[in-house]
């Protein structure tokens, strides 16, 4: 035992880390809030709950597991959520999900470590489900809007393998920053820092020093944020 810590009305299931082991995400069952804490868990001794993530108040969670950057939830009547932890792990950003509707049992958990990627997870009612996140936007919700002023390009090539080329735009000069991130939420390098003209900028993301995976690469300029992953194989 290396500690011990609690809060109100606990009901922890289970619990799944970020690949840095800085957070832990435990899921509450049968306490008297049933959704995810957060904790920031650096100190063991001095345990500190950081955040939650309440899919729905009134419905259950179950299991979690990570993987790339991702948090997996499943949630018995409320399917399966996916959540990004790389860049910002205390204000995960729904990224997809799977509802299954009210049902007798639900999604008991969800597995996403199979090679081939697909996810997996078991239904009490339905049987086993496999899942895959495509690059659409969630199904029933509206596209994310894109802030006016400021547009970020899909990187040219994605998957890459040497090298990428990012583009972006600005409709007024603005300070931006343009950086990317890895899966265990470590910048690994600054494309862009420092003021820039109104127009169109591009930047080359070269990939001699990172090994093969997927990456985040975040945009932020005139008090906004853009997002998108890219891939690197070699």
């Amino acid at each position: 035992m290396v500690a011990r810590f609690n809060y109100p009305g606990s009901g922890v299931h289970n619990f799944c880390s970020d690949p840095s082991g800085t957070y832990l995400y435990a899921g509450d069952e049968i306490g008297s809030g049933q959704w995810y804490r957060i904790f920031d868990v650096r100190d063991p001794q001095n345990v500190e709950q950081v955040g939650e993530i309440i899919i729905d108040a009134g419905s259950t969670s179950h299991n979690c597991h990570t993987k790339d950057g991702l948090l997996y939830i499943a949630h018995y009547d409320r399917g399966v959520w996916v959540y990004d932890i790389a860049v910002d792990p205390v204000n995960p950003e729904l990224v997809g999900y799977y509802e299954t509707g009210v049902s007798n049992f639900g999604i008991w958990t969800v597995n996403p470590h199979l090679p081939s990627g697909k996810i997996v997870a078991s239904d009490g009612s339905n049987g086993l489900l496999v899942l895959e996140i495509d690059t659409m936007p969630i199904a029933n919700e509206p596209a994310p809007e894109v802030p006016a002023g400021v547009t970020l390009a899909p990187a040219t090539p994605n998957p890459f393998g040497n090298a990428t080329t990012l583009r972006f735009s600005l409709d007024a000069a603005a300070e931006a920053r343009l950086a990317v991130y890895d899966a265990r939420g470590r910048e690994v390098a600054v494309l862009v820092d420092g003021p820039l003209a109104a127009g169109t900028h591009e930047a080359t993301l070269r990939a001699a020093d990172l090994p093969s995976g997927v990456y985040l690469v975040r945009l932020d300029a005139a008090g906004r944020t853009l997002t998108q992953r890219v891939t690197l194989l070699r």
